[in-house]
């Protein structure tokens, strides 16, 4: 999936800003579940983000 040059981004990223958008979130795994999640995701029967934090 391509999604456009910098400029398409901006505005996707500014409109989202101004009308609230927020993001589904289906499932969150541990940082260290990251193989876990890849596999999760790979099959295809996602509904929502798959959120895999960075919390150092």
């Amino acid at each position: 999936m391509a999604t456009g040059n910098r400029q398409d981004l901006k505005d996707r990223v500014a409109a989202v800003a101004r009308n609230g958008i927020r993001p589904v979130i289906g499932s969150r795994f541990a940082f260290d579940e990251g193989k876990a999640a890849f596999e999760h995701f790979a099959k295809h029967n996602v509904f929502g983000k798959v959120v895999i934090p960075n919390e150092a």
